[in-house]
């Protein structure tokens, strides 16, 4: 059961996440500095956050966490 809380604000924040990406994209599309370079951001921006959110998930998962809980309340 803990790990399901868990779960569920790790789906919130992951879509807080999501959200900020896409702000962020917004605002390096519409107002780039040196239009020459927006692809060239745009793609750096995008591997990044999505390899970032990938090993998150990764490290996320690998954690047993009704073993964590159960040992933090005993």
């Amino acid at each position: 059961m803990p790990a399901l809380i868990i779960l569920a604000l790790y789906s919130v924040l992951i879509f807080l996440y999501v959200i900020t990406c896409f702000f962020i994209l917004y605002h390096l599309v519409n107002f780039a500095i040196n239009s020459e370079i927006k692809l060239a951001m745009l793609v750096a921006f995008i591997l990044l956050a999505t390899g970032l959110l990938f090993y998150n998930g990764l490290l996320f998962f690998s954690i047993d966490w009704n073993y964590l809980i159960s040992n933090l309340i005993s």
